[in-house]
C-alpha cells in the first residue's frame, strides 16, 4: 500500500504494515500488523523468528479529526524451538494486558489539568470513566522539596503572620456604597449633600475596624487573590463532577489544575515510565 509510510508517520509506529483503512462518521478503523523480525525468547533467551499464530486485538488510540481511532492489530505469537514456549511480539505503543495506547492514557490524564469533569473527558476520548480513574489513581504527587517564602491561607490566623486585607474586598465595599447611592438618588431624585450619604456608614465602620490590615495591603506585595481563585477553581471542579467520593482523586484533580503545567507534565511522564509504559 503506497500510504504505508504516511500512516505509519501519523501513528508514530515503526515497521507498520497497513492492511486496511475504513472511515465512518464516528470512527477511523486501521487494520495493521508489524513487520516480522527476530525476537528473544523471554523464557530461555534464545533468538527465534518462528511464528506460532496470530491473535486479533482492537486497540483504542488518540482521536484524529474528531473521530475515535480503532487499531485492529494482528499480533504474532512466536514459538521458541529451544524451550517450546510461545510469546507475543514486542509492541511498545501498548502496555501489557491493555487495550488503550500509552498516548491515549497520557492524553486522558493530561486533560484532567483542566476543570472538565472526568465523564466529559471519557466521552470526548471514547473510553470508559473507569479507565481514567485507574490512571488517576496511579498519579502520585511528591512532597515539595522547597517551601515557599509566602504562604497564603484564607481566613486562618497564625500568631506571627502578617494579616493582609485583600484590596479587592476594600474596593468592593466602596463600590457597593456608590451603587447604593446611585440607586437611592435615582429613586428620590433629590440633591443630597455628601455629609448625608448614609450608604457609606457600613463602609466607614469597615475602614475603622480593619484599618491596620488594610494599610498592610499597601506595604505587602502579596494578596489573597491566588487563594480566592484556587477556592473558586476547586468549587468548579467539585460542581462539574457532582461531588467526589474518593478524597485522593479529588486531591489529584486539585493539584493537577493548580500547579504549573510543566510540573504536572513531569508527574504524568514519570507515571508513564514507572508503570512500564514506554512513551510513543
Amino acid at each position: 500500500m503506497p500510504n504505508n509510510d504516511f500512516i505509519s508517520n501519523i501513528l508514530e509506529i515503526k515497521d507498520l504494515i497497513i492492511t486496511n483503512v475504513e472511515s465512518t462518521s464516528e470512527n477511523i478503523c486501521i487494520s495493521f500488523k508489524l513487520e516480522r523480525r527476530d525476537h528473544v525468547c523471554p523464557n530461555c533467551g534464545a533468538i527465534t523468528n518462528k511464528v506460532h499464530d496470530y491473535r486479533k486485538s482492537i486497540i483504542k488510540d488518540t482521536p484524529i479529526l474528531g473521530k475515535n481511532v480503532l487499531l485492529f492489530y494482528s499480533k504474532r505469537r512466536y514459538h521458541c524451538d529451544c524451550c517450546g514456549k510461545h510469546f507475543l511480539e514486542n509492541f511498545t505503543l501498548l502496555p501489557k494486558h491493555c487495550r488503550i495506547t500509552n498516548r491515549l492514557n497520557f492524553l486522558a490524564t493530561n486533560m484532567l489539568n483542566q476543570t472538565l469533569n472526568l465523564s466529559s473527558v471519557a466521552r470526548y476520548l471514547g473510553i470508559s470513566s473507569s479507565s481514567i480513574f485507574r490512571r488517576l489513581n496511579d498519579v502520585k504527587f511528591p512532597k515539595p522539596s522547597i517551601l515557599p517564602h509566602v504562604l497564603s491561607i484564607d481566613e486562618t490566623f497564625f500568631p506571627n503572620a502578617t494579616i493582609v486585607i485583600d484590596r479587592f474586598h476594600v474596593v468592593r465595599y466602596v463600590t457597593w456604597a456608590l451603587e447604593n447611592v446611585r440607586k437611592r438618588i435615582q429613586k428620590e431624585i433629590l440633591a443630597t449633600q455628601a455629609s448625608e450619604l448614609k450608604e457609606f456608614n457600613a463602609t466607614l465602620t469597615m475602614l475603622a475596624n480593619w484599618s491596620k490590615y488594610i494599610l498592610n495591603a499597601f506595604n505587602c506585595p502579596n494578596s489573597n487573590g491566588f487563594t480566592e481563585g484556587t477556592n473558586n477553581k476547586i468549587k468548579v471542579i467539585k460542581r462539574n463532577a457532582y461531588g467526589f467520593r474518593n478524597f485522593e482523586n479529588f486531591r489529584n484533580r486539585i493539584l493537577m489544575t493548580s500547579i504549573l503545567k510543566y510540573q504536572v507534565m513531569n508527574v504524568i511522564h514519570n507515571l508513564v515510565i514507572n508503570l512500564g509504559y514506554p512513551h510513543a
